[in-house]
């Protein structure tokens, strides 16, 4: 279902013409993050304190109440609250936002990322070396390349299977992240450590990789011989609680690109685009309600998702503040910011599978 990734592109953006339209939001912006930066790192303490209580709370009732459909509502809401935690405070981490010490912000991915099961360290090489250098782009964004059942972008070729593609992308995404986990992480982890086995290869990073499965395996397996569960039941409630939070975390990340809305551009000869890089993110990037406290607060400022790309060493509690800003200079360069309600997102993401489903005149 989801693919290895051969080589990637290495795409050529233009060379930004001074004053650049992401040194004018960097300079505007840069007064602001230096003065609240210290608070704004405070506040995802919080956050991790806050998420890791409900999730916490959930989990213990669960393996406390006599088991029944309250069990699976409070597994679920477990599940939730821990899918908070690397959307709120691993994804800092992975940038070096959420602390100023790289071993904090690395502790910080194995037990966030951990608590679902997925490799922290190896969602942040795909995550910064790929998507976030060339969102959108064909051969080198791992999001959109995922899989060969779901064409993400017009660039991609057309199978018969995608004209069905809006009808089981769902349970794709809930999917996506048990064989993330299961399966494609450990083949992930085998070729990085063959390509590059001075940084994979160590008893440190192994040592990350194994405390993440241990992290989730001892969650999940807990409530099988606390509650004296038989196999089935316990399997069922795991998958289901599992999918829900899958399906979640897939639907906020690749709403914010894969939309009607976004641009998917190609690239001209020896694959160099028409365009710098920050102009690139305007273009291929989706904000939903991002001056919303609320949605920042749950989301962990994927809501001003363009902001988290142009800064994404900027702690995501200071989002809300520099959307109005990236805004502005977006107009006035004649940039095509791309802002929206949450719902909007979801609808217009939709659209977007249901345009790609359809089979290309040029297709054979």
């Amino acid at each position: 279902m989801m693919q290895a990734q051969p080589t990637p592109r290495r795409y050529r953006f233009q060379k930004p013409q001074p004053p650049s339209f992401l040194d004018r939001v960097r300079g505007r912006s840069r007064d602001m993050i230096t003065a609240t930066e210290d608070a704004a790192r405070r506040e995802i303490w919080i956050k991790a304190g806050l998420w890791t209580l409900i999730a916490g709370g959930a989990y213990v009732a669960m393996l406390s109440v006599p088991v029944g459909w309250g069990t699976l509502g409070l597994a679920m809401l477990a599940a939730l609250a821990l899918t908070m935690l690397p959307i709120n405070i691993g994804h800092d981490a992975s940038h070096g936002a959420a602390s100023k010490t790289p071993l904090v912000n690395d502790l910080l991915i194995v037990a966030t990322f951990g608590v679902l099961g997925m490799s922290g360290h190896l969602w942040r090489h795909r995550h910064i070396h790929n998507h976030h250098m060339f969102s959108n782009l064909e051969g080198a964004d791992t999001d959109v390349d995922a899989t060969i059942l779901l064409r993400m972008t017009p660039h991609h070729p057309w199978l018969p299977i995608h004209r069905f593609q809006p009808y089981y992308a769902p349970l794709l995404y809930g999917l996506a992240l048990p064989l993330r986990v299961y399966v494609m992480d450990w083949f992930s982890l085998f070729i990085a450590r063959k390509d590059d086995p001075k940084k994979w290869a160590t008893p440190r990073m192994t040592a990350f990789f194994l405390g993440t499965k241990a992290i989730h395996i001892s969650l999940a397996v807990a409530p099988l011989f606390i509650l004296n569960l038989s196999f089935w039941p316990w399997f069922g409630g795991y998958m289901l609680s599992y999918m829900g939070a899958s399906t979640l975390l897939t639907l906020i990340l690749v709403g914010t690109h894969i939309h009607e809305d976004a641009a998917f551009p190609e690239a001209g000869e020896n694959d160099h685009l028409e365009h710098d890089w920050g102009q690139h993110v305007v273009m291929t990037s989706c904000d939903w309600a991002p001056e919303s406290e609320v949605a920042a607060f749950f989301f962990g400022g994927l809501n001003a998702h363009t902001s988290h790309h142009l800064m994404p060493n900027v702690p995501h509690t200071l989002y809300t503040k520099l959307s109005p800003i990236l805004q502005e200079e977006a107009e006035a360069d004649g940039l095509p910011y791309h802002r929206m309600s949450m719902m909007q997102m979801l609808f217009g993401h939709y659209r977007h599978l249901r345009d790609m489903a359809k089979k290309p005149l040029n297709a054979e």
